[in-house]
C-alpha cells in the first residue's frame, strides 16, 4: 500500500509538521510518498532527505537561530519585535515608519525580501540535489500566477522547487520558470491532497496547520471585511480538497502568526499532541485501505 503524506501551508505553523511527523514514525507509519505545499514543502523536502524526524527537528531548531534567518528581517513582521519597538520611547513613530516601508515596498516592487535572502537560507537547510535524488519520493506545489494552476515539481533541484512553493506573494518574489511565473502552492492548494491522490498515493493522510476561528464580533473597516472575505475563501477551498483525504490531523485552533518562528518549539509541540490524538484515525484509515485478507490476517 503506497501511503502519502500532504503536508499543508502555513509559514511558522507548518512546524507542526515536524511534531506530526515525529509521532508517525515513532507508531511505524512511514510514508512512501511525500507532497508539500509552501512551508510543508520545506518540511516534507528536508524529511524525504534525511528520513529521521528527530534529526529533522535538530537541524530546523538550529537553522531557525541562524544570522541568516535574522536577515531575512522577519522581526519587521512580528508582535513580539513590535510591542519591543513600542517600549523603546519610538511609540507611534516607528509603527507608521515601518507600516509606510512596507506598503512602499509592495507597491513599487514584487517582493518585500529578496530572492538572494531566502534562496540562502533555503541552501542551508535543503541539500543541493534533484528530487529525483531524495531517500523517499517527493513532490512541491506552487501555483502559476500568469495561468492560475497549480504547477507541482516531481522532478528539478529541490531547492527551486521549495521556493516557488513557499513565494508568498508581496513577501517573497515569483521565480520564473519558463514561461510561468511561480508563487505560494497555497493559493491554489493549501493542503497538496489531490497532488498527492494523482501520484497514486493509496492512502493520503493531510495535515492541515491553516487557521480558522469563527468570530462573534462584526468587522467594521473595508481593509478588516476583505481579508475575512479572503479567508473564508481559503478555508472553502481547504475543506473542498480536505473531503478526499482519507484522514486529517489538523490544528486549526492553534494561535501563532504564520511568522511565529520565534515559537518554534511551542509549534512542533502542538504537531505532537494533535498527532497523537488523530493516530486511532490515522490506524483506521490504514486498516481500511488494506485487501479484506490483510484486514482479518495482519
Amino acid at each position: 500500500m503506497k501511503i502519502g503524506f500532504a503536508l499543508g501551508g502555513g509559514g511558522a505553523r507548518g512546524l507542526v509538521h515536524v511534531g506530526v511527523l515525529k509521532v508517525l514514525e515513532a507508531a511505524g507509519i512511514q510514508p512512501s510518498l511525500i507532497v508539500g505545499t509552501s512551508m510543508g514543502s520545506l518540511i516534507g523536502a528536508l524529511y524525504c532527505h534525511l528520513q529521521d524526524a528527530n534529526q529533522l527537528e535538530k537541524q530546523i531548531l538550529t537553522q531557525l537561530h541562524s544570522p541568516k534567518l535574522a536577515d531575512l528581517g522577519m522581526g519587521r513582521l512580528s508582535r513580539q519585535e513590535s510591542r519591543k519597538f513600542l517600549r523603546r520611547n519610538l511609540n507611534k513613530t516607528l509603527e507608521n515608519l515601518t507600516r509606510v516601508y512596507l506598503l512602499t515596498s509592495v507597491l513599487t516592487r514584487d517582493h518585500i525580501i529578496a530572492a538572494e535572502k531566502i534562496k540562502s537560507l533555503l541552501t542551508l537547510l535543503l541539500p543541493p540535489v534533484a528530487i529525483e535524488d531524495l531517500a523517499i519520493p517527493f513532490a512541491a506545489v506552487a501555483t502559476d500566477l500568469l495561468s492560475g494552476p497549480p504547477y507541482v515539481f516531481d522532478q528539478g533541484p529541490v531547492i527551486t522547487a521549495v521556493q516557488a512553493s513557499a513565494a508568498i506573494p508581496g513577501i517573497f518574489p515569483p521565480v520564473p520558470l519558463g514561461k510561468k511565473q511561480l508563487v505560494d502552492g497555497a493559493i491554489t492548494s493549501l493542503v497538496p491532497v489531490a497532488e498527492t491522490r494523482d501520484l497514486d498515493a493509496d492512502c493520503v493522510i493531510a495535515v492541515d496547520v491553516s487557521p480558522f476561528k469563527t468570530v462573534h464580533q462584526p468587522y467594521k473597516t473595508g481593509i478588516e471585511i476583505w481579508l475575512r472575505a479572503d479567508q473564508i475563501t481559503g478555508k472553502t477551498l481547504r475543506d473542498v480538497h480536505l473531503v478526499n483525504a482519507d484522514v486529517t490531523i489538523s490544528v486549526s485552533d492553534l494561535d501563532f502568526e504564520w511568522h511565529a518562528f520565534h515559537e518554534a518549539k511551542n509549534i512542533i509541540a502542538a504537531g505532537v499532541a494533535a498527532a497523537e490524538q488523530a493516530l486511532p484515525a490515522v490506524r483506521a484509515a490504514l486498516r481500511a485501505r488494506r485487501p479484506w485478507w490483510q484486514r482479518w490476517w495482519p
